[in-house]
């Protein structure tokens, strides 16, 4: 069970990128997550893979990923959970379907669904559906927004969950990724009610062949990290991880023009509102809620103050437009 939260955590939410197009091909084949030198029956005391996720590619994006536990006395597969993803006709992520293993029935049984919405560019809200029966349920609990920078690569992803009606965020993971836009490091930090604090940390390094990477796992203490063990056997074994990839070529799309970028807002948190620094430019500020809907718009020249203390509390999606291009960031309201 340790591994597969692990796993799940780390590798489960394929794919990382929004555009499941040609020029971001660089998706998960299959993650393989092994121990270090451990006793084992009927393995022996050396590195032993303990779980494996296989993912089906449909014109080079992910369809489909089934996770299974690998049996050590006989190193069969015993199935544990199937994500399917569906894109639309523009090859963006639009849904995914999560099913548990039922062992005693054999099957699949669907357990979670999540819609994918795209109010901004660069910006994605996961809605998640529980099964209630045969009818799905939009879960009034938690909810994800994931963040992309120019080159539609996943950069951050907060998951948000409700406390007396309020949307507050609870766990963030930031992504890291090379200048062949291979993802390089996965930090993973809970909120404490006051700060984040660290929880888990995946470092890949790709070998030469740039089709697969070998991942280590950290945990966390809230400031520092240390290599993830867990016990079998009664022996602490360390973690490692192989990631398999398809095509890793990719073309860099367009990035956003400065302009846009060395637009300032501030404070943030705030109570009341928050001022924008646009300099000399003039920008269309829009103040959306993170379940999309927008809340406030509004052209801006030069440095003005958005009254916020009319939308309530919580997390808010700032969008910055000029001449077709735009940016997003994070307003928090107190």
């Amino acid at each position: 069970m340790i591994l597969a939260a692990l796993f799940s955590q780390l590798y489960a939410q394929n794919p990382n990128f929004r555009f499941a197009t040609t020029t971001t091909t660089n998706q998960v084949v299959d993650s393989i997550i092994a121990i270090g030198t451990a006793t084992i029956p009927y393995v022996g005391t050396t590195s032993a893979t303990v779980s494996k996720t296989i993912c089906t590619l449909d014109n080079e994006y992910v369809s489909q990923e089934t996770n299974y536990f690998i049996n050590l006395n006989n190193l069969s597969l015993i199935p544990v959970s199937k994500k399917t993803y569906t894109y639309s006709i523009n090859n963006i992520l639009d849904t995914s379907i999560t099913a548990k293993w039922d062992s005693t029935l054999s099957i699949f049984i669907d357990s979670l669904k999540s819609e994918y919405i795209y109010p901004v560019n660069d910006i994605c809200i996961e809605k998640i559906y529980k099964i209630n029966g045969s009818v799905w349920q939009l879960s009034d609990s938690i909810k994800t927004v994931t963040t992309y920078n120019s080159n539609q690569d996943a950069t951050e992803k907060i998951t948000f969950a409700s406390r007396d009606g309020i949307w507050v965020d609870s766990i963030k993971e930031i992504s890291q990724y090379d200048a062949s836009f291979r993802l390089t490091e996965k930090i993973i930090s809970l909120n404490n009610g006051s700060a984040w604090e660290n929880f888990k940390k995946t470092v890949l390094t790709y070998n030469v062949d740039n089709k697969t990477a070998s991942a280590i796992l950290y945990d966390g203490d809230g400031v520092g990290w240390t290599l993830s063990t867990f016990s079998l056997n009664g022996i602490q074994a360390t973690v490692n991880t192989t990631v398999h990839y398809s095509m890793i070529n990719r073309t860099a799309l367009p990035v956003i023009e400065n302009a846009i970028e060395a637009v300032k807002t501030y404070p943030n948190p705030t109570v009341d509102g928050f001022y924008v620094n646009a300099g000399d430019s003039n920008v269309r500020v829009s103040v959306i809620s993170v379940s999309g809907e927008l809340l406030i718009e509004k052209e801006v020249t030069g440095t003005e103050y958005i009254r916020v203390n009319t939308i309530g509390k919580g997390t808010f999606l700032v969008k910055i437009s000029s001449n077709g291009k735009s940016i997003t960031k994070k307003l928090y309201v107190k």
